[in-house]
């Protein structure tokens, strides 16, 4: 199987991770389409290994390193606390442009991790890799990515721990008719 077959292959594992990377929605997204593209672009271009195992973790990498390129030269036009990695809920949904199309819950809780958490968060827990393949996408050690993690799991668990006492709260206006 030649390179091109294999990225096609990848295709939608990879606007997944783009996605959920950028704006830590499922949702359609230009500017993760993109980073996608420039992937394979980049990737064609310099061409990379014909093994399998090689080139998922080679592509994985480098969309990776794409994205915090992007975040870099964004930084300047973005809140200061979305440019030190963390985004609040509210910023995730603006950027969206379409609010209503953002499911709450796990993608708000993700939007407010910071940039290197969810990378690692979403390699291991969304796309399936080992600590070990995901600590090499990263260039990390294996200790680096498992505070990155940890860390990440915290925050995640926090975030959300929140979210139900305050539909709860609103709940407590209904009342169920029979």
């Amino acid at each position: 199987m030649s390179v091109r077959d294999e990225l096609s292959l990848l295709t939608p594992r990879l606007r997944r991770y783009a996605r959920a990377l950028m704006l830590a929605s499922p949702a359609p997204s230009d500017g993760a389409d993109e980073l996608v593209h420039a992937t394979f672009t980049r990737i064609l271009d310099c061409g990379l290994s014909e093994r399998k195992s090689d080139l998922i973790m080679q592509v994985f990498s480098l969309l990776t390193q794409l994205n915090r390129e992007n975040q870099q030269t964004v930084q300047g036009r973005v809140p200061d606390h979305a440019a030190s990695g963390t985004l609040q809920a509210d910023d995730s949904l603006a950027r969206v442009g379409n609010p209503a199309m953002l499911p709450k819950g796990l993608c708000a809780a993700l939007a407010t991790l910071r940039l290197d958490e969810r990378e690692a968060l979403l390699l291991v827990g969304l796309e399936g890799f080992s600590y070990a393949q995901a600590a090499r996408i990263l260039h990390l050690s294996r200790s680096g990515l498992l505070s990155r993690l940890g860390h990440a799991r915290t925050r995640l668990a926090e975030t959300l721990a929140d979210a139900p006492t305050q539909a709860s709260a609103r709940r407590l206006h209904l009342r169920v008719v029979k």
